[in-house]
Formats: C-alpha cells, structure tokens, sequence
C-alpha cells in the first residue's frame, strides 16, 4: 500500500514538472509581442486542461484505471516537450 502510494505521488509529481516544462519551453521558443506570447500560451494551456480533464474524467479512468492514466497524461506530455524542441530545430 506504500508504494502504491509512493507510485501515484511520483507520477503526479512528474506530470506538474512536465506540465511546468512544457509551459515554459513555449514560452521560451515563441517570439513577438511578451503579452501576445503570454496571452496564446495560457489560452492554449487553458483549452488543454479542459479537454483533458473531461477526456480523462469520462473514458480514460473508467478503462484503464488511474495509474494506467497517470501513465498516459505523462507520456502525452513530454511528447509535447519532443514535439516543440524539434519543431524549433527544423
């Protein structure tokens, strides 16, 4: 049971880092006006938590569990993370 709690405390954990990451590093890779970039930015971070919180709400818990979601939203995340870092290269 500790570890189970250990478990979920660390993936949770992970998911705030890669969400600060993820914010950040756009932050950092977009150019222009600071209160436009900051403006797309939160909008885009605001339309993306409410999508995911109703996605992992109504169909990802309820089939596959919370540790398997945890999981998921990880993964998503620092593909996102890939995702801009390599965009900004090419």
């Amino acid at each position: 049971m500790v570890l189970m709690h250990f478990i979920f405390s660390l993936l949770i954990v992970s998911i705030a880092f890669v969400t600060w990451a993820q914010f950040h590093i756009t932050s950092v890779l977009k150019t222009g006006d600071i209160n436009k970039v900051a403006a797309i930015n939160y909008s885009a971070e605001m339309l993306g938590s409410a999508t995911g919180a109703v996605l992992i709400n109504a169909w990802i818990i309820q089939s596959f569990g919370l540790i398997v979601c945890l999981i998921v939203v990880a993964c998503v995340s620092v593909m996102g993370i890939i995702l801009m870092l390599v965009k900004k290269q090419v």
